[in-house]
């Protein structure tokens, strides 16, 4: 009102993905007026390197879109995808990068087809097939023997088609090899669905 101007203030919120964090790239948070990480590693890596103004953010899921279903659901959902009642489904849902380390989920799914012989799979993997920098999917599904269980859906479907994948599922499934935090992983925790995870970054603490 008197001409002079708001001052702004500067507020970083990130993930990290796994330490040891340097301080080269913890240097611009020391001008920050606050600094947020989304995971208690982050925090406790920023502080080793002075940022002690950092605090843990943490972030929530939303319960309502991401709920258990009803044994009926289940059987709707899969019916519809064509999926056999009594088969074991594992969901990823990851982008088709290295970091999320999709070769590693399929590795153990084509050991989990050796381990239960006798027992129908599907690998349901949510993803960007066709990533110019990722894998070549179907190449690698093939050569290790799982081709007929993997069932490849484009990332980007709407919320409730999403939930729908997790609703069928036995268990989750994510391979990744860092994670600043894991939100496919905090779905799954809300839909009651058995989480299986690499033991790096955020998803430890998890």
């Amino acid at each position: 009102e008197n001409g002079f101007p708001i001052p702004r203030r500067y507020i970083a919120i990130t993930p990290l993905e796994n330490g040891p964090l340097c301080v080269d790239w913890a240097a611009p948070l020391f001008n920050m007026d606050g600094v947020f990480f989304i995971s208690q590693l982050g925090t406790d890596e920023a502080h080793k390197v002075g940022v002690s103004k950092a605090e843990h953010l943490q972030v929530g899921c939303d319960t309502v879109s991401w709920h258990p279903a009803s044994p009926e659901e289940k059987k709707q959902f899969r019916d519809g995808l064509g999926i056999a009642q009594d088969a074991f489904v594992v969901l990823t849902v990851a982008d088709n990068q290295e970091r999320k380390n999709l070769w590693g989920g399929m590795s153990a799914i084509s050991l989990l087809k050796k381990e239960l012989p006798d027992r129908a799979i599907k690998y349901i993997l949510v993803t960007r097939e066709h990533n110019p920098y990722g894998s070549k999917l179907r190449s690698l599904a093939t050569d290790l023997g799982i081709n007929q269980e993997l069932v490849i859906y484009e990332r980007g479907m709407p919320q409730k088609d999403l939930w729908a994948l997790y609703a069928i599922a036995d268990v989750y499934l994510q391979p990744s090899k860092a994670e600043g935090l894991g939100l496919p992983v905090l779905d799954a925790m809300c839909c009651k669905i058995p989480v299986v995870a690499t033991d790096t970054g955020a998803l430890h603490e998890l």
